[in-house]
């Protein structure tokens, strides 16, 4: 979800574990990391909402349609 979490997150391939190692003890040695990784996700998540992903979908689909507006209101 590396389009959702951006620098929120830790990423690495799930199928090798010693990257999963070095992420985990690189985490557990950079108490500060951890506190930017987990204030960064609170930041991100409460902007996750069903009104901003409705808003953001009719965004797009009015764009795919050409259009500059709806033809109702929204």
């Amino acid at each position: 979800f590396r389009e959702i979490w951006a620098d929120a997150a830790e990423f690495v391939d799930a199928r090798d574990p010693d990257a999963w190692r070095n992420v985990l003890n690189a985490l557990t040695d950079d108490p500060i990391r951890i506190a930017l990784l987990a204030s960064a996700a609170r930041d991100r998540a409460a902007g996750l909402t069903r009104e901003a992903m409705a808003s953001a979908y009719l965004r797009t689909y009015v764009s795919l349609a050409g259009r500059e507006s709806l033809p109702f209101a929204a």
